[in-house]
């Protein structure tokens, strides 16, 4: 090439550099303004359709959202972001088995999002077609949810105390709101502000049950769900008081469940306690039941209090009421905070804990890293097995825990 030619390509060259650099730009642009995550699918047709159909669910249009998020996903069909959304949008039009689909394939794609495993949990509950066993699992993919990111402990609380309407059940509730819109009657009022409850619509619902409060005296039935209702708002001084004013209606257990949820939910725990066992006793039984638990351990996680939470966490465990994906999702949340602490708070003896829970927990264990309270855990299980077999699987397992531990240094490298 001649040094005449050489120094126009140069010239050219360099004047196309600026271009391509704002064209680049403007392409990190576009994904960022849009909220693609990296890795996600950055054709201009893909992001559009992203992009419209997250404004179609901030407007609460899930129709139109659905229509956006299943064009994008035409064009990637492993996109977890437009699935994700999709899943969302079907949960919100009460499509629950679509809902549970899609997010499965989100989250086999992306398994540690907070809001796809929320969601996955809540539509698992209620779709008619599910995987075998995956409905143990609901209260440990919430669990995973919540250890991921606190705000869903809110949602929870929201989701446990609400009734939620089948997708067959919707052309006639909404047959019933033009029924009943517009009459003045407290029974009126108060049958709307259910279906409202049903549909997830709580704002109308409050609405609906503070009318009927005001059009007349139904028993505390009204106070009882409207303080359900300020749950779902995150209102949970108005929740425990309308609550309170059902219990001095009608004093039953279920009452002080609610209530006893609405302390949680505040991070009122001591009072929490007070209302669940309250719950129990009105109902003869000697202990609080596993849910309960849970309830007074996510308050103390709620208040950054996590030590605390574990006391009720190792009380489910030893009731083995749980399915084994939610042990497990408990024991990696007490290995974790033990760790982040410095606080061993496993103080049961070796005598009291249960072989299979010990077993559990040191698989937890070793999952987590934490090769120390694997070993610890394994031998509390071979000195609890009863049988030959179990001390047999057991003693196999710490011998390999041993070795591994061995073969590492403080840092967690080989030596």
């Amino acid at each position: 090439m001649a040094p005449s030619e050489f120094r126009k390509d140069s010239e050219m060259s360099t004047k196309r550099k600026p271009i391509i650099t704002i064209l680049v730009m403007a392409g990190i642009l576009i994904i960022e303004c849009c909220g693609i995550a990296q890795g996600e699918n950055a054709n201009p047709n893909f992001v559009e359709f992203v992009t419209q159909g997250r404004k179609c669910i901030e407007k609460g249009d899930y129709e139109c959202a659905i229509g956006s998020f299943t064009e994008a996903i035409k064009l990637d069909g492993s996109s977890a972001e437009a699935l994700r959304m999709r899943g969302i949008a079907y949960y919100k039009t009460w499509k629950y088995d679509k809902s549970y689909e899609d997010l499965e394939r989100s989250l086999s794609i992306v398994p540690t999002d907070a809001e796809t495993l929320f969601y996955y949990a809540s539509a698992c509950s209620l779709a008619s077609e599910v995987k075998a066993n995956e409905k143990n699992k609901i209260k440990g993919y919430f669990f995973n949810a919540i250890n991921l990111d606190n705000k869903y402990i809110d949602k929870y609380m929201c989701y446990i105390q609400s009734t939620h309407a089948r997708e067959k059940d919707i052309e006639k509730k909404l047959s019933l709101i033009k029924k009943f819109s517009g009459f003045d009657s407290a029974n009126n009022s108060f049958t709307l502000g259910m279906i409202y409850e049903e549909m997830g619509y709580y704002d109308k619902a409050v609405e609906a049950f503070k009318h009927a409060n005001i059009a007349g005296d139904t028993g505390g039935a009204v106070e009882f769900e409207l303080g359900k209702m300020y749950m779902c708002q995150e209102k949970y001084d108005k929740a425990e008081k309308e609550i309170t004013r059902a219990i001095n209606k009608r004093d039953m257990s279920f009452m002080y469940l609610a209530r006893g949820i609405a302390y949680a939910g505040a991070g009122r725990c001591n009072e929490a306690e007070n209302d669940l066992n309250t719950a129990v006793q009105k109902n003869n039984v000697n202990s609080l039941p596993s849910h309960y638990n849970f309830i007074l351990s996510l308050c103390y996680i709620k208040n950054g209090e996590s030590v605390k939470s574990i006391h009720y966490l190792n009380n489910i465990l030893a009731g083995k009421e749980e399915s084994e994906y939610f042990i497990q999702e408990t024991r990696k949340f007490i290995n974790k905070v033990e760790k982040e602490s410095g606080v061993q708070t496993t103080t049961e003896t070796p005598a009291v804990q249960e072989y299979s829970v010990l077993m559990s927990a040191a698989q937890a264990a070793v999952d987590a890293g934490n090769l120390d309270e694997a070993e610890r855990l394994y031998k509390n299980a071979y000195a609890t097995g009863k049988t030959k077999d179990e001390k047999i699987e057991a003693g196999k397992q710490l011998v390999a825990v041993h070795e591994k531990n061995r073969n590492q240094d403080n840092n967690g490298n080989k030596k």
